[in-house]
């Protein structure tokens, strides 16, 4: 299934698109502030077909960052010496 005017690879069948797109969450935070989770996988690709705006912030723009230290988690303790 794709949109009017759209090439993309979308599954035929809207029950699997409704369900793509199920987890997509909004959570409010005390009233003040809205945070919406990441759009990850085919949710953009979705959103693409069917030119939907992809909110503010929630295209997955995530990379790692190395240490410059080599190693992650905790460092080990100090080696005591007993005479």
């Amino acid at each position: 299934m794709t949109a009017p005017g759209k090439s993309g690879n979308l599954k035929p069948c809207v029950k699997s698109i409704l369900e793509e797109m199920q987890t997509i969450r909004c959570i409010e935070h005390d009233g003040h502030r809205r945070f919406i989770t990441p759009f990850v996988g085919e949710q953009i690709t979705i959103c693409d077909a069917f030119d939907f705006e992809v909110p503010e912030g929630c295209r997955p723009t995530y990379t790692s960052r190395k240490s410059a230290k080599g190693k992650r988690g905790r460092p080990p303790k100090p080696q005591v010496e007993t005479s």
